[in-house]
């Protein structure tokens, strides 16, 4: 069954390494980080379904115009990962 899964921190180290699995294993990932040079080459990589954004999870009107964003175009998602660090 496929999953809708949110991480955080998806730019590099494990963030990036749990997109390209989770996404390997055939489940939706959304995801965010600071790097737009990265979240460009993710949306490149993957494309639809999939979705990555540009995102400083420090700044709380960004996470929450994020998480509106999300909600609107998918369904409530099945695993939510925090990985960002501050």
């Amino acid at each position: 069954m496929t999953k809708t899964i949110i991480i955080t921190g998806v730019s590099k180290g494990l963030g990036r390494a749990m997109v390209e699995n989770f996404i390997q294993l055939g489940h939706t990932v959304i995801g965010c980080a600071r790097s737009q040079t990265a979240i460009a080459e993710l949306n490149n990589t993957y494309g639809k379904p999939h979705y990555f954004s540009t995102v400083d999870v420090a700044d709380e009107q960004q996470v929450k115009t994020w998480a509106n964003t999300i909600l609107s175009d998918y369904s409530s998602p099945d695993i939510v990962i925090n990985n960002a660090a501050i």
